[in-house]
């Protein structure tokens, strides 16, 4: 995945090894630069990666969220995937 839009917002999608997950917005005096979601990609294949997406994906489309909100409903739906068999395909 190399992007995703979100509320009709594109973020590049962006998985690296050195930040936990975290959404970039960057606007200042009035320039748009692209949008990122950072996720750390150590955390691939495992329940917490599906998890930190979540996190971060719900971030990005509800910002005033309160984060003990957005932390439980991340943790709660990326099980109900994980227990559905939800898996990382490779490209």
């Amino acid at each position: 995945m190399k992007s995703i839009t979100l509320n009709g917002v594109r973020y590049v999608v962006t998985l690296g090894e050195t930040y936990d997950e975290f959404i970039e917005v960057p606007e200042r005096r009035g320039l748009k630069k692209r949008r990122e979601l950072y996720v750390d990609a150590r955390l691939k294949g495992k329940q917490i990666h599906l998890d930190r997406l979540i996190h971060a994906g719900l971030h990005a489309m509800s910002p005033a969220s309160p984060e003990p909100w957005v932390e439980t409903t991340a943790t709660q739906v990326a099980r109900l995937l994980w227990r559905a068999g939800y898996r990382l395909k490779e490209d």
